[in-house]
C-alpha cells in the first residue's frame, strides 16, 4: 500500500490532484466548525434534543454531527 502511494506521489499531475482533495477535506473539516451568524447555538440545541424524529435530526445525521 505504501509503496502503491509512494509511486502516486512521483506523477505530477496525480500529486496536485491528491493534494488538493487533501486540501479541499482539510477546509471543509475546519468549516464545520464555524457557526453560521445570527444563530443561537443554544436554542438550536434545545430544538434538536425535543424532537428527535425531526427534519433537524435527519439533517444532523447527515452532516456528521456538525448540525
Amino acid at each position: 500500500m505504501f509503496k502503491t502511494l509512494f509511486n502516486a506521489l512521483k506523477l505530477p499531475d496525480l500529486r496536485k490532484k491528491l493534494l488538493v482533495t487533501l486540501a479541499l477535506l482539510i477546509v471543509f473539516r475546519f468549516g464545520s466548525f464555524i457557526t453560521a451568524p445570527g444563530v443561537d447555538g443554544e436554542a438550536l440545541a434545545s430544538l434538536m434534543s425535543e424532537s428527535s424524529s425531526s427534519i433537524l435530526t435527519t439533517i444532523n445525521v447527515v452532516t456528521g454531527g456538525a448540525f
